[in-house]
């Protein structure tokens, strides 16, 4: 037993010994803040709607009836993929390629709109709030802290981006714009959250302003002021920023903060340690909740130091937040690293295993999502200047400074979108994809990221 206890003792002075070094090597402690509290009443987040059911800790049932009473109006799966140049056929399941509206769509808009005006107090009540000037939804850097409920933002986006293709439908392109200022607003109320989960719904919330815009842009519905509006929301998508910090906060901090202040038994129950199902396997799963309650102390530091190096090698090897830079070709690379590294840290790599998400997978999403925030605030900045001086510039440096302040670059090429203005009138607008080569524009049909496809604008035949 003495034996015993002297090794536990050891152990933990190693641990402590092991974590300061690394601090030392870190260089400096990360300076990070969290966006500061504004008041209750300039804050988009703290409507009633969101304060009482945008939280899992706060849900109080089930969905509210007038959002719960859209989902049944709302025929979700029409909604067309504007990289393909889809524009949405609000009359059918079928997806339309058509820019010319039926009688059958702006019908169809008509009664889903007077439809949800029986239950709208929901409704209005975000489109109210949506006009305050900030969106900030609660949040803490510690595992305890307040978790948005995803499920209900995201559907949230989903309904006022079908509210938008309505109004577009019935030639309203001012109440489409308030309607994307709702989904708008729950982008910003997540910006700079500390969890990596967080970071990702907004990318996919990003993902919904896309078509609206592109449709009311191919039928030539916004006005330049209404461009100008748009050009400061896509400029806020801020997408590998916004990932980087959730990967320093929630996955570095939050993770730190998790191990250092929970028993061996609140993390055992948090999260599944050691990938044993219990109903399948519940004596193995017995024997290594037993293996991590009766692990020394220093263990569970030596698991936090291995968790922190393999999160920094991920950093380094897929992207580069100082040259605003994703390693898309070095994808595979940093997961074989990843994986390799698992397998060295035994048996100090299970927090990491546990932890550490699919960080390769999820930069896929960032690149597109930034690609497309930037092409949209460019082509913002395209008609602002072709409502100006009655065509389109011959090349992009021609928007600065007047109707951009500077030009975005590719996160994958680290090089300015590429931009030819063509004969008809029209113009060619794409990014690098994820093989990071010009492929001279040819969009993937079904995977963005198979090799030899670029982020295309698509130019609908409609313009």
């Amino acid at each position: 037993m003495f034996i015993l206890a002297c090794a536990y003792v050891l152990a933990d002075w190693f641990a402590e010994r092991a974590w300061q070094k690394y601090l030392q090597r870190l260089g400096h402690a990360e300076e990070i803040s969290l966006r500061p509290k504004v008041p209750n009443h300039l804050n988009f987040a703290k409507t009633p709607l969101l304060e009482q059911n945008g939280y899992k800790d706060r849900i109080s049932g089930a969905r509210p009836p007038g959002l719960d009473h859209a989902e049944r109006l709302i025929n979700f799966g029409a909604v067309a993929d504007f990289r393909r140049g889809g524009f949405t056929h609000l009359a059918a399941e079928a997806v339309s390629t058509n820019a010319n509206l039926s009688v059958n769509d702006q019908k169809a808009a008509g009664q889903v709109l007077a439809e949800m005006e029986q239950q709208d107090g929901e409704i209005n009540e975000l489109l109210e709030a949506a006009k305050r000037p900030y969106s900030r939804f609660d949040m803490e850097i510690n595992s305890d802290g307040p978790v948005p409920n995803f499920v209900l933002l995201r559907f949230i986006a989903q309904v006022f981006q079908y509210r938008a293709l309505c109004f577009l439908a019935l030639n309203d392109p001012q109440e489409a714009a308030a309607q994307m200022r709702v989904f708008d607003q729950v982008v910003e109320g997540l910006r700079g959250h500390p969890t990596l989960v967080a970071g990702m719904i907004r990318v996919a919330i990003i993902g919904l302003e896309f078509q609206p815009f592109y449709e009311g842009w191919s039928r030539r519905q916004w006005s330049p002021e209404q461009y100008a509006e748009f050009q400061k929301m896509f400029a806020r998508a801020e997408c590998l920023e916004n990932f980087d910090f959730s990967m320093l906060t929630g996955e570095r901090l939050g993770v730190a903060e998790f191990v250092n202040t929970k028993t061996p038994r609140e993390m055992i129950e948090k999260i599944n340690l050691s990938g044993v199902d219990e109903v399948k396997e519940p004596i193995r799963a017995l024997l290594m909740n037993t293996y991590f309650r009766s692990m020394p102390k220093g263990w569970w530091r030596r698991n936090l130091i291995e968790h922190h190096r393999i999160l920094d090698g991920m950093r380094t090897n897929l992207y580069d937040i100082n040259s605003r830079l994703v390693f898309a070709q070095n994808d595979q690379r940093g997961i074989n690293w990843f994986d390799k590294e698992l397998t060295r840290a035994k048996p100090f790599h299970h927090i990491a295993a546990a932890a550490i998400p699919n960080i390769a997978k999820a930069l896929q999403h960032v690149a597109l999502a930034q690609a497309s925030s930037d092409q949209a605030m460019i082509v913002c900045a395209l008609e602002r200047y072709a409502a100006k001086y009655s065509s389109y510039p011959d090349s992009l440096p021609g928007l600065v400074p007047e109707f951009m302040v500077a030009l975005p670059k590719d996160l994958i090429s680290g090089n300015f979108p590429i931009y030819r203005k063509k004969e008809d009138g029209t113009f060619l607008l794409y990014s690098v994809g994820w093989d990071g080569r010009d492929n001279s524009a040819p969009a993937g049909p079904n995977d963005y990221f198979t090799r030899g496809q670029d982020f295309v604008w698509p130019f609908h035949r409609a313009r």
